[in-house]
């Protein structure tokens, strides 16, 4: 876990981003645009670390924001020469005990918005997918519901 979040602070050491997710490579940023297929991934991983933990205990075990709020604390160490995580950002994070916020969904989520995605109804985004003559991708639910679909294949 530790060499994970080594490498998911590697940009922010380096001075690239502020926040982990923020690299557009970072497990990290994958992992909170994506949040179904990394909270399978990330319960592997944690399974025998949060097993014995006292947020899961309290029910509080989303893999995600544990692991978030893990990367956080460790990038605001300070390490000589290396750039770090803010203070400020560290606190918020660990306030809300790693989660995102809607807001911070919905803004990684459409971070890349000029690669193509396309955000609304299930119809809208197949729509979309069959006039631009992209190879067609489920369109995903968006922010963990059924009302708002996105899909990536897009390009202009």
């Amino acid at each position: 876990m530790a060499c994970s979040a080594y490498i998911d602070l590697n940009p922010v050491r380096a001075g690239i981003v502020e926040q982990p997710e923020d690299y557009r490579w970072c497990s990290l940023g994958l992992r909170v645009r994506n949040t179904g297929r990394s909270r399978k991934l990330l319960s592997q991983f944690l399974e025998s670390v949060l097993e014995n933990n006292e947020r899961v205990e309290n029910g509080e075990n989303d893999p995600l924001s544990w692991y978030r709020e893990f990367v956080y604390l460790s990038g605001g160490i300070e390490k000589e020469g290396k750039g770090m995580i803010s203070g400020e950002l560290v606190n918020d994070v660990k306030s809300c005990h790693g989660k995102l916020g809607i807001g911070d969904s919905f803004r990684y989520r459409v971070k890349n918005i000029s690669e193509g995605i396309a955000i609304g109804t299930f119809s809208f985004t197949s729509l979309m997918q069959e006039r631009y003559k992209r190879k067609f991708i489920s369109p995903r639910s968006f922010l963990s519901g059924n009302r708002l679909f996105a899909t990536r294949v897009l390009r202009l």
